[in-house]
């Protein structure tokens, strides 16, 4: 459920909330192919009225640096990075991602960082930004201009112009394909992903008991059948050797270890909200800001996206005095997920997690989605706290009385078969004392 929507009227805040293998792999995410370069030295040149762009193959190096303007340095620098923007808008979120667009596009990215945008919009939706309504990619300019649109006719078969362009960015060959472009059309030393959209727990909210289980999902497309990304397989095999340091749901509920645990081998840090997150989503233009202006350390510069996040959704919150209900936003350190399955495997062994489960926050009603740390504190595991506080190293909330911890945890008695077959219950004794 990414995102709940909410519409604040003069009087009224009327909110709602909807549900917000075989894949092309590109190989290892050092290698660039071979047969993208050939395509563009035979055809690399763009120019339409509403773009100019020139990408070069360095043949000597073997090495596509990302195409510029033709008067532009067009070399790949030092502790360079490209953040990879996935915007499924193909539903009623449209209006707020719209929103978010723009916000990305008035951010001017330094030398060393290139954002890639694969947006989808919904064709009964918002009407601004010209009303389009297909699927377009975008780069944004580091000259302030804003957005520049483009065309791939090798990975996404997507053109520069018109409105002809509709993919199905709920289907997971669709993000495999987006990753695999921007990595091979903006190589840099370290990458980033964000997915924006709807998105559920491991589990459908308000499924009954007995009956067929959704596991975890991402990125709804209405257009396409209202297909989605599973998150415990597809996304899992899709992100598998891409070297992406910095893994962020812009979503409802994914602030959840059964989550993390997906890809604690794949990924440094992820970005995500244990509660449903409002329609209006990141700051995207102050956290970006936020990040540059404080990097001073290449080595430390993925955590450092990962925390101003979490700082830039506090200040926004802090100006707005409000939030339509208690939000959270959280960063971790995946380097940590094993101590702290050790902690969560010692303490369920221990003892009953059950006993303690009246004690915790529960993000989402019928959606058994619980703090984790509350948990730990009412049963005094004082081993488990710690883990916890190591796992996450920024976490942000506007509870006012019982604060949660930054990652939350599921629980029913008994577990269901569909959560039996997780990665985490199966690799931790969570489950064990059922």
């Amino acid at each position: 459920m990414l995102r709940l929507l909410f519409i604040l009227t003069l009087t009224t805040l009327i909110w709602g909330c909807s549900n917000k293998l075989y894949l092309d792999y590109d190989g290892d995410s050092s290698v660039v192919d071979t047969d993208y370069l050939n395509s563009l030295s035979t055809d690399s040149s763009v120019n339409h009225s509403t773009d100019s762009f020139t990408d070069t193959l360095d043949t000597e190096n073997k090495t596509f640096k990302p195409g510029t303007d033709s008067d532009t340095d067009t070399t790949v620098l030092d502790n360079s990075w490209t953040l990879m923007f996935y915007m499924n808008a193909d539903n009623n979120l449209e209006p707020y991602m719209v929103s978010d667009l723009i916000e990305i596009s008035n951010f001017t990215p330094p030398p060393w960082l290139e954002i890639v945008i694969l947006f989808d919009r919904y064709p009964l939706g918002d009407v601004t930004m010209g009303n389009w309504t297909g699927t377009r990619l975008f780069n944004v300019e580091h000259d302030g201009s804003g957005l520049k649109r483009l065309k791939d006719s090798y990975f996404l078969n997507l053109s520069d112009f018109g409105d002809a362009d509709e993919l199905n960015l709920g289907d997971v060959k669709t993000l495999s394909n987006f990753i695999s472009f921007s990595k091979n059309r903006f190589p840099a030393n370290h990458y980033g992903l964000i997915l924006s959209g709807h998105g559920e727990g491991w589990e459908k909210k308000g499924a009954d008991e007995g009956t067929t289980i959704d596991p975890k999902y991402i990125s709804l497309d209405e257009t396409d059948g209202s297909s989605k990304i599973e998150i415990q397989s597809q996304l899992k095999y899709a992100l598998q050797n891409k070297n992406i340091e910095v893994l962020g749901f812009d979503a409802c509920l994914m602030g959840m270890i059964e989550v993390a645990w997906v890809f604690k081998d794949s990924v440094k840090y992820i970005i995500a909200s244990q509660a449903n997150e409002p329609a209006y989503g990141w700051d995207f233009q102050s956290w970006l800001s936020l990040w540059i202006d404080n990097i001073d350390d290449a080595e430390q510069s993925a955590k450092l996206l990962c925390t101003s996040q979490v700082e830039s959704y506090k200040k926004y919150h802090d100006l707005l005095g409000y939030s339509p209900w208690p939000v959270t936003m959280a960063a971790y350190d995946l380097s940590k997920t094993e101590e702290l399955g050790t902690a969560i495997s010692n303490f369920a062994k221990r003892d009953f997690p059950g006993d303690y489960i009246g004690d915790a926050i529960m993000f989402e009603p019928e959606y058994p989605a619980y703090d984790l740390k509350n948990i730990a504190t009412a049963a005094g595991d004082t081993d488990l706290t710690e883990a916890i506080d190591n796992f996450v190293i920024s976490t942000f909330d506007t509870y006012e009385t019982v604060k949660p911890g930054g990652i939350s945890i599921y629980y029913t008695d008994p577990f269901n078969q569909p959560y039996t077959e997780t990665d985490f219950c199966k690799q931790t004794d969570w489950c064990v004392n059922q």
